[in-house]
């Protein structure tokens, strides 16, 4: 998941890897998580709005992401189609 965040977003993603666990909480530079989750289930992707994690002050460009299910393939498949769902339209 590291590799196809990095490839598909640079340096508009931020995170920490993870030494365990099952999810990368990355922050996605210029993207509403809330605003964008259904237009990524339409798309075939779903992640959990970060938001939802804070007690207070959430931050609206977080979102909590899945690696311990999909294998690889579905993985980048997936990273990708997040990149097209949170990529800025053009005017």
């Amino acid at each position: 998941m590291d590799q196809a965040l990095r490839s598909e977003f640079g340096d508009r993603v931020s995170y920490v890897l993870p030494d365990s666990g099952m999810f990368i909480f990355a922050r996605f530079q210029g993207v509403d998580t809330r605003k964008m989750v259904m237009r990524a289930v339409e798309s075939g992707v779903l992640y959990l709005p970060g938001d939802s994690t804070f007690v207070s002050d959430p931050d609206y460009s977080t979102a909590r992401l899945n690696f311990s299910y999909p294998g690889r393939e579905e993985i980048s498949e997936g990273i990708r189609r997040l990149g097209r769902v949170f990529r800025p339209s053009s005017p």
